[in-house]
């Protein structure tokens, strides 16, 4: 199951591939594009998976926040980060949570247009766009990610299973 969600719309859909590709290779659970800059990873995780966090999860009220609950223990999971390359590995935050972000994914999709790359742009486009345009990347510089709430209760009841 691909996970995209609608604050990471700037999606390379070859590291989609890459992604999927990497999660059967190594017969992982989840496994997420972390490292590439805010708003264009993806995660994978395997239906069981999911399958067994709903069964397993004490309270899962907090599944808007589904990643925490794999995070958090991770060392009862088969996980990994699928390898990318250097060049996109960069602290960018592209995410669209503020009209700050809208503002700069907003710029960098007419600017695609206007290059005719449409919707067709890859991360090496976003790349070369906002090495070129430090200015419009730095619109939303101080704004801050959503933290996950404290409340959220990620614990999970393995005595569930028998």
């Amino acid at each position: 199951v691909l996970r995209v969600t609608g604050d990471d719309i700037l999606v390379d859909p070859d590291y989609v591939d890459h992604a999927v590709k990497h999660h059967l290779t190594v017969n992982a659970e989840y496994t997420d594009l972390k490292a590439l800059p805010s708003g264009t990873e993806i995660e994978v995780f395997d239906v069981a998976l999911l399958q067994d966090l709903w069964k397993l999860a004490k309270d899962s009220g907090g599944t808007e926040y589904l990643t925490t609950y794999v995070v958090h223990h991770r060392d009862q999971f088969r996980t990994t980060s699928a390898p990318i390359k250097e060049r996109h590995a960069l602290p960018w935050r592209l995410t669209l949570d503020t009209p700050e972000d809208y503002q700069v994914i907003c710029t960098l999709v007419k600017a695609m247009k206007a290059r005719g790359k449409g919707l067709t742009y890859r991360l090496d486009d976003i790349v070369d766009y906002f090495t070129e345009h430090p200015e419009t990347l730095a619109i939303n510089a101080e704004v801050r990610h959503r933290q996950t709430p404290p409340e959220v209760c990620t614990d999970l009841d393995w005595r569930s299973l028998l």
